[in-house]
């Protein structure tokens, strides 16, 4: 294997530094959900829990036009 040093311009390292830290948080927020999910799916019967009810009810007041597609997210991540 083949050592040595690397040079990087500082700005794009920072750069890097933050979408690292965003795509981080990103997994978090992954995780989080996916453990709201497992607590709050639908039991044996196939009923949702009343949680996921009032979630559900929650977000469908929320306008489309206030979220963000997981395409425009990508292309915010690729920009930076």
């Amino acid at each position: 294997m083949e050592t040595g040093s690397v040079t990087v311009d500082a700005g794009d390292f920072k750069q890097l530094l933050c979408d690292v830290a965003l795509i981080k948080q990103r997994l978090d927020d992954v995780a989080s959900l996916k453990e709201i999910l497992i607590a709050n799916r639908a039991d044996s019967e196939g009923k949702v829990s009343d949680w996921a009810k009032n979630e559900l009810t929650e977000a469908r007041k929320i306008p489309d036009s206030e979220n963000i597609s997981l395409e425009e997210l990508e292309r915010q991540i690729a920009s930076k």
